[in-house]
């Protein structure tokens, strides 16, 4: 009986009673004797209470609450007043220590060690994640993470080109956010290059489920999952998107230090070789810049590179430093 009306008047105090509970919480409330509102205050102190506990000056508790429910004076103070002392008392005290253990809770919180690691035009590195994840880090690209990764999740931020093997937790998603596209994924392995306003995301094996967090529109905001050898294109410019199965061989392979080219431009192949090697393209005359070659080069120096494309499409070259400027034949 007694853990039932305790129970009861836990309930009234938190506005949670029917009307029929209402009045049989007054009718205990106007009890002379204060016993059972002890019991319950001390079970909501204990509730809330951790190891480091705040300090309350009780009386002067008291004294406010008195002065605030118009009882403190000595002429009105009754019995039957009592019991709404003590019950606007364990409220004060539930409140107060909410807040208080809410507000050491948020003190205590460790701030997550962010590590940032930016590759510039030139440079590739593999980094080997708190979990045992890998990536691969183009040149150009940036990530961010957390030194430790959450209980709940695994996130990763990406601004360039990065390829993934995530080690798989069903607890812990893995998750890329890229250009506002989040890729997530339990274990699997993929290729992000996120340049410009195009994102597209390739998948080498396992499974990816896309989000695009930018964009509210129906089309471009539906979440798209990806099976083994298929990539998704979004150009936030332009709000269009396509899916469509990739090569491996021009998406892949620049993990594993091979430039390959297929039947890609001229200005699309200098904008490669301007990250690879950290040089500067400049262009005497604008023609041919759309001509089409295929080759490939693995660990290849530039000068080997520019000096089997200039013989197939026609155009003379001179390095200053840095800076290499074509010259196109008619």
């Amino acid at each position: 009986m007694m853990e039932q009306e305790q129970r009861l008047i836990k309930k009234y105090l938190a506005g949670n009673c029917t009307k029929e509970e209402q009045k049989a919480a007054m009718k205990i409330l106007r009890r002379p004797e204060p016993s059972l509102l002890d019991e319950v205050a001390e079970e909501v102190w204990n509730e809330l209470s951790t190891d480091e506990e705040p300090t309350i000056d009780s009386e002067a508790l008291y004294k406010s609450i008195e002065d605030e429910l118009g009882i403190g004076n000595p002429k009105t103070k009754t019995s039957s007043s009592l019991p709404w002392l003590y019950a606007a008392c364990i409220s004060f005290l539930a409140i107060s220590a909410f807040f208080f253990f809410q507000q050491q809770s948020i003190n205590n919180t460790p701030v997550q060690e962010l590590i940032v690691k930016s590759m510039p035009a030139g440079q590739k590195s593999t980094i080997i994640l708190s979990d045992g994840s890998k990536i691969i880090l183009n040149s150009g690209s940036k990530i961010s993470y957390p030194k430790t990764f959450t209980d709940t999740t695994r996130t990763i931020t990406l601004e360039g080109e990065a390829f993934f093997d995530v080690v798989k937790d069903k607890t812990r998603p893995f998750s890329v956010i890229a250009n506002g596209l989040r890729t997530t994924a339990l274990g699997t392995s993929f290729n992000i290059n996120a340049r410009g306003s195009i994102c597209r995301v390739a998948l080498a094996t396992g499974k990816v489920i896309i989000n695009n967090q930018n964009d509210t529109s129906k089309d471009l905001n539906t979440p798209h999952i990806l099976a083994p050898g298929e990539a998704l294109e979004v150009d936030s410019s332009s709000k269009t998107k396509r899916k469509f199965t990739f090569d491996p061989q021009s998406e892949l392979l620049w993990k594993d230090g091979v430039l390959y080219f297929k039947n890609t431009s001229l200005e699309d192949i200098t904008k490669r070789l301007e990250l690879w090697y950290d040089v500067e393209f400049d262009f005497k005359g604008k023609t041919g810049l759309q001509k089409k070659y295929t080759g490939r080069f693995e660990n290849a120096s530039l000068k080997h590179v520019l000096d089997n494309i200039s013989y197939a499409m026609n155009f003379e070259y001179f390095i200053q430093g840095k800076k290499i400027t074509i010259i196109n034949q008619p």
